[in-house]
């Protein structure tokens, strides 16, 4: 190289680093898109950086090119190494099942009187209302196949385009901050957190809960853990991250992966309430590039890696989402059924409500009088949710 012209050497070294620079610029998008260090993936990037970086010092360093080639060649195989392991992680956790992605269909739940995957009556309802008293309704995802049947039951003959604007399902965070927004007249949910009863507070807002059934918070795991039951108190534990490895409760040694949901959702909202004045331990996150103004951080979903536990609600889990692979836990030695939960005796066994501003008024009123009727409590139990005493 040194005895080729002056400007052909500086023509080379040009070239050379024009592609170095695009090979950093397109290694820097990468790491920062993959999520930096939370992903093992991403560190391929700086290592093929690196990797690029020593063969041009080799390129232009008469003494020490020998050692720095080969100093490249072994980071480089590093980064081909790191590649192929990350790329088998991949594809060894596509393999696994995803709760929290995997929402249900919404659309198959839509309420018209002849969907069959909704509950229905042996003959009609008591209650039957026109068009013009259907209030606007929304809801967690768990209880849209519920209050679904209840309109199709009610509103037989409201059109579906009136039915599509008027009953909603935008999950359970949404709908409180419809309802306090006064975007809706009635919100089907789990009960609200801390922070969605100080808004209504604050807003001078009279947040009404009308019980309408009963439902299971539950725990799962994945069906090849040999572990069936925890205590309440080992539950705590392991979300405070007092207990981390399953040994420390009866399972096989290897670590607990405790997944959460986002702050808002009912489930955890439910989890709190269950942990009291405790606070959690963080939640597992992962970067999630947001087009390309940035990075943003969210929750990760529950997948179902043999060490891992998720919670949500029982029949959202077993009835909308039916995903196999993971087995209900029993807590304090009962387990979560219809009986248990009915009784009691299950200890997250829990109301879920219809919300409104105040006690209910007029149509709203009607409505909510027919869901605790004995032929509102018969499409509760017929979904798959636990009736309340009939009024």
């Amino acid at each position: 190289m040194s005895q080729r012209p002056l400007w052909v050497r500086v023509l080379a070294g040009a070239v050379w680093l024009a592609g170095l620079g695009m090979l950093w610029f397109i290694c820097l998008i990468g790491f920062v898109f993959s999520g930096g260090g939370v992903l093992p993936g991403a560190w391929v990037y700086p290592l093929v950086g690196a990797a690029a970086g020593l063969f041009t010092l080799a390129f232009f360093m008469q003494r020490w090119r020998k050692w720095t080639a080969v100093a490249g060649a072994a980071v480089a195989l590093a980064a081909m190494g790191w590649a192929g392991w990350t790329e088998r992680q991949e594809r060894r956790e596509a393999a696994y099942l995803r709760i929290s992605a995997a929402e249900p269909q919404m659309h198959t739940y839509r309420p018209r009187p002849d969907n069959p995957r909704l509950a229905r009556l042996n003959g009609p309802a008591s209650l039957q209302m026109g068009a013009e008293q259907l209030p606007r309704m929304d809801g967690a995802t768990a209880l849209y196949l519920l209050y679904a049947a209840f309109t199709a039951a009610v509103w037989p003959t409201v059109a579906p385009e009136v039915l599509a604007e008027r009953v909603q399902v935008n999950k359970t965070s949404v709908a409180y901050e419809r309802l306090l927004a006064r975007q809706t007249d009635i919100a089907f949910v789990a009960g609200p957190s801390k922070a969605q009863r100080a808004k209504a507070k604050d807003a001078g807002l009279d947040l009404h809960l009308t019980p309408i059934g009963r439902e299971a918070f539950v725990f799962y795991v994945a069906a090849d853990n040999p572990v069936r039951q925890l205590s309440s108190a080992q539950i705590r534990d392991i979300y405070t991250g007092k207990i981390t490895d399953w040994a420390q409760v009866g399972g096989r040694a290897g670590k607990i992966i405790a997944f959460q949901r986002p702050e808002g959702s009912g489930s955890q909202s439910m989890l709190q309430k269950i942990m009291g004045e405790t606070p959690l331990m963080p939640a597992l996150t992962h970067h999630v590039a947001q087009s390309m103004g940035g990075v943003v951080q969210q929750t990760r979903d529950y997948t179902n890696y043999p060490g891992a536990i998720g919670y949500s609600f029982r029949v959202f889990v077993t009835q909308m989402l039916q995903p196999g692979g993971i087995h209900l836990l029993s807590v304090d030695g009962v387990a979560p059924t219809p009986a248990s939960i009915g009784d009691g005796s299950y200890p997250y066994s829990t109301e879920f409500y219809a919300a409104t501003l105040g006690p209910p008024q007029g149509d709203a009123k009607r409505f909510i009088d027919w869901i605790r009727s004995e032929q509102g409590q018969t499409l509760v139990e017929r979904t798959g949710y636990v009736s309340l005493p009939v009024r």
